[in-house]
């Protein structure tokens, strides 16, 4: 009898395979991060210029020597020491003359990279350049792998032609994005356009001035100005209209026979802001009794604000020209403070003129500009109002009986004629209508007659107040006088007349225009017109 066995392999006893050690792959080397960039000298002016530039890595510069690349693309080797990033052009020592690179340039087509030991290098400038100019930091490109020398030319050019495609999608993006804003722009001024065009058909229809009065106070019998003992007074006076749209002031002076040293300061001030919108420092020499018109070279635009008028004597206490007191009723809010602060019962007497931004500028001698108004003299060109040529008077010749008018201001066309008489030169001066800083005074003129003769026409600047005779030949002569020299005009042609000085003017000046009729001309139908005078500031 056989005895059966219970065959059975114990799990003790199976046979295992020897185990394998595993271990973990270093991470990545991260490159030290690029605090500084030193550029070569040499290649400092090819970086930052415009092209197709390349960033490579220096120890990778014999395989890109290799490659074919378009004679477009310009390559610079980025080798690094330490925290600094060394740059020059390919081919070049990195041991020259270093510039440090503050920032970096407008634009970069890519850095490219051949190793992943590259890459960490180009990835660190890469992050450089970010930090500085985010939205111009150049890609880096990865090529790096084995492959054949042909096949990674075939990677360079498919990765830098990628890049030249997506510059070129964004710059056609950029352009239609610009069409469609200037479409935009173009639609809006034509639609700004025509509504000018309706407005200033509807103010022709209605006959709007370009000014009008906002308030007019008539003078009394009273008076008011410093002491006889007293060199300096103010006077402050709240005016009942803001500030907005303001034009021009006159004010209502008495002046002695004789006159002193000093200066008469008017300013507007705006309350709320506290600035001065506008002033002017008129010498005593130049107020003449009764109204004195105060133009402002450009309407005051801007918030509405209080105004003060502000009046202040400056100088010799005799000789000085006083202001005249309104009798009209007016609130106590608005009556004259003399210093010390004592409130008058009266007002001072003042016309104020009002306007539309976009008026005519005028020029306006003694304005100085304040904090709340543009600055007359930084880079502007002033004309000659109609007011001021309306100031114009007749010096040469005088007291001959002639059929026609010698000087006369066209009301019409805002114009003045100064008519030459044969054998004579036609001189007329407007006093103090050239303000401080001029640098360039220029005319248009015509003979506006088709059967006029030619016409010669000049102008002469001349400190104002200053004594200015006429010569025997009918050359003006004055102190400090500069003269433009004749300008001959064939008739009904508009011609110019400018006179350029080297150092612009530090004080006001009188301005005489002149013309004349050439040896032997005929003075017949001479309508010797100035269309306009204008001055070019400092």
């Amino acid at each position: 009898m056989h005895q059966l066995h219970d065959i059975t392999t114990p799990r003790d006893n199976v046979v295992r395979a020897p185990a394998r050690a595993v271990t973990a792959e270093p991470p990545p080397a991260v490159a030290e991060p690029v605090a500084t960039l030193r550029i070569e000298r040499d290649a400092l002016d090819r970086f930052f210029a415009g092209g197709l530039k390349i960033v490579i890595a220096r120890a990778e510069a014999p395989r890109w020597r290799a490659i074919d690349l378009p004679g477009d693309f310009v390559l610079f080797t980025l080798e690094r020491d330490g925290a600094s990033a060394i740059l020059c052009a390919l081919g070049a020592d990195p041991a020259g003359d270093l510039v440090d690179a503050k920032l970096p340039p407008s634009e970069c087509l890519a850095a490219v990279a051949l190793s992943d030991e590259a890459a960490r290098d180009l990835e660190a400038f890469a992050n450089w350049w970010a930090r500085h100019v985010p939205e111009t930091a150049p890609p880096v490109l990865r090529l790096s792998g084995p492959a054949r020398a042909d096949r990674v030319e075939q990677r360079v050019h498919a990765a830098l032609l990628g890049q030249i495609s997506a510059r070129q999608s964004q710059a056609e993006a950029r352009v239609v994005t610009l069409q469609s804003a200037l479409a935009e722009l173009r639609e809006t001024h034509e639609d700004t356009h025509t509504v000018l065009l309706t407005l200033r058909e509807m103010m022709g229809a209605q006959n709007l001035p370009p000014l009008r009065s906002a308030l007019a106070l008539h003078p009394g019998s009273a008076t008011l100005g410093p002491t006889r003992g007293g060199a300096e007074f103010t006077v402050r006076q709240r005016l009942p209209i803001h500030s907005q749209g303001l034009a021009a002031l006159a004010l209502h002076v008495a002046a002695p026979r004789t006159r002193g040293n000093g200066r008469l300061h008017v300013r507007l001030f705006a309350v709320e802001s506290a600035t001065t919108l506008i002033s002017w420092a008129i010498p005593y020499d130049q107020l003449h009794s009764g109204w004195n018109l105060l133009e402002i070279p450009s309407v005051i635009v801007g918030p509405r604000r209080s105004v003060d008028l502000v009046l202040r004597w400056t100088g010799e206490g005799r000789g000085t020209p006083l202001v005249s007191l309104s009798d009209q009723l007016i609130g106590a809010g608005a009556r004259a403070q003399v210093e010390g602060g004592k409130t008058l019962d009266r007002a001072v007497a003042v016309q104020v003129w009002t306007g539309l931004p976009g008026a005519r500028i005028s020029a306006s001698a003694f304005a100085q500009a304040g904090e709340a108004f543009p600055n007359t003299s930084a880079g502007r060109q002033v004309f000659l109002s109609a007011s001021r040529l309306a100031e114009a008077r007749l010096i040469q010749p005088r007291n001959l009986k002639l059929g026609f008018e010698i000087l006369s201001l066209l009301d019409q066309s805002r114009v003045l004629q100064l008519h030459p008489v044969a054998g004579h030169v036609s001189h007329a001066v407007i006093p103090a209508c050239c303000p401080p800083g001029m640098q360039r005074a220029l005319a248009t003129v015509k003979t506006d007659c088709p059967q006029g003769p030619h016409v010669e026409y000049a102008f002469t600047w001349v400190p104002a107040g200053r004594v200015a005779t006429v010569g025997a030949e009918g050359a003006l002569e004055a102190e400090g006088a500069r003269g433009s020299g004749w300008t001959r005009v064939p008739p009904n042609t508009i011609g110019s007349v400018m006179l350029a000085l080297d150092e612009p003017t530090e004080e006001p000046g009188d301005l005489y225009i002149a013309t004349r009729i050439p040896p032997g001309g005929s003075d017949a139908f001479a309508w010797a017109r100035w269309l306009d005078l204008r001055f070019d500031l400092k």
